[in-house]
């Protein structure tokens, strides 16, 4: 199997296992090929990811997920600093 056919084919199945992300790649004249995914719906995090490795690519979509809270550290303020909970 060529090494074009073999990218081709790690390429489906990154977009079979990953269905939150569109997976495209581009070819830039001179360059290696460009892969790119990007979330199909809002609350997915990353939104983008850019990358020329297949295995990079990979790695990173699998520690996708939802975006990290962060945690609760005082009171909320509401509207003009005044605490929206007593």
């Amino acid at each position: 199997m060529s090494k074009d056919a073999l990218n081709l084919a790690r390429l489906a199945e990154l977009r079979r296992r990953f269905p939150a992300f569109r997976i495209a790649w581009e070819l830039t004249q001179g360059r290696r090929p460009r892969y790119v995914a990007q979330r199909v719906r809002d609350g997915i995090h990353p939104h983008t990811l850019v990358t020329t490795d297949l295995a990079e690519l990979h790695d990173e979509l699998s520690r996708a997920g939802r975006p990290p809270t962060l945690p609760y550290r005082g009171r909320s303020v509401g509207w003009g600093g005044v605490p929206a909970v007593p």
